[in-house]
């Protein structure tokens, strides 16, 4: 039986990294980051440079799930989120919440291999990127409260093969990070 292709899933609450370091990654290694569809509005740093994300309306978000299907959707802070299959067969590196790694498990573990590689850092630090990127205090506290549900469920679980504690250097992380992605893709 021929061996499956890998996809890598960065999971993480709001503002651990995942998405600078899938970018960072990504370009150092020659991968290919799952875009997104989301009727989430973009951010400022999002209208003008590379995003994650693909920014619909809830209509066309609707189309393009009955016409493509689906494979992983889920929704944060009442904004939905999703992916087509085509999607993760042409990408490396998704990011991704807990829900959403459900219903890609459920989808596409036939297809793939899934190596997940947890994110986290200190609250105090993820709250001072929130703001960094535009947030408030009261909405950090908002989000990572609203997360805490399926996170907690998640660190319980133990469901990833790395586990990042993202509060060294960019740089280290990156390359961290980089170093599991070759191992795994050697073996």
């Amino acid at each position: 039986m021929p061996k499956k292709p890998i996809k890598f899933l960065f999971v993480g609450r709001t503002a651990t990294g995942k998405s600078s370091i899938a970018e960072a990654v990504s370009n150092k290694m020659g991968l290919r980051v799952v875009k997104s569809y989301t009727t989430r509005p973009p951010r400022e740093s999002e209208l003008f440079g590379r995003s994650d994300h693909y920014f619909v309306s809830d209509e066309e978000f609707d189309e393009i799930g009955s016409v493509y299907g689906f494979s992983a959707e889920t929704i944060i802070n009442g904004y939905r989120y999703a992916t087509t299959f085509e999607e993760i067969n042409n990408s490396d590196i998704y990011v991704i919440d807990p829900n959403g790694i459900d219903a890609l498990f459920n989808s596409c573990r036939t297809w793939f291999d899934f190596v997940v590689i947890y994110f986290r850092i200190p609250y105090t630090m993820a709250e001072k990127r929130y703001i960094e990127r535009g947030g408030t205090k009261q909405k950090f506290k908002e989000r990572y409260a609203k997360e805490s549900e399926q996170f907690e469920a998640f660190e319980k679980q133990q469901r990833f093969s790395y586990h990042l504690l993202n509060d060294r250097p960019f740089d280290e992380s990156v390359h961290m990070v980089c170093q599991w992605i070759k191992n795994e893709l050697e073996h």
